[in-house]
């Protein structure tokens, strides 16, 4: 008994060691916009710069308006391969006057799983403005 228990050890702890290297606390990732791990994106375009910093589900975005108008509050929503969306929600949004810039925490719902949403959307008074890039 003491001799089959030895020869199944070797292979008992490859098992483990296999599902230790498989297994993570990161969401999988399908593709985009990975979300819901740390590392930067940003957008640019209309006038605007976007960089938004996440960590797990929360974030920094800083607006940079450029442009000659005014621009409605900021969202940021997940979003995945069927077009369902999760907003986050934006603490004190409010519109970013032209030529002025602005910084606002963002975080998504408890539950909310990022790995099942790989894109991150911007937008402005409820005006989608574009995909924010993965930079880091």
């Amino acid at each position: 008994m003491h001799r089959s228990l030895r020869a199944a050890m070797p292979i008992v702890l490859a098992a483990i060691a296999l599902v230790a290297c498989v297994t993570g606390t990161e969401e999988p990732n399908v593709g985009g916009t990975p979300v819901g791990r740390p590392g930067s994106y940003t957008f640019s375009g209309s006038g605007v710069q976007a960089s938004l910093t996440m960590i797990g589900t929360a974030g920094q975005l800083e607006i940079e308006n450029q442009g000659a108008t005014d621009l409605g509050a900021p969202g940021v929503a997940a979003v995945d391969a069927a077009g369902n969306r999760v907003n986050a929600s934006v603490a004190n949004a409010a519109p970013v006057s032209a030529g002025s810039s602005a910084l606002f925490q963002i975080s998504f719902p408890a539950g909310f799983r990022p790995g099942n949403y790989p894109t991150l959307r911007l937008d402005f008074g409820g005006q989608d403005f574009g995909t924010l890039q993965r930079t880091a």
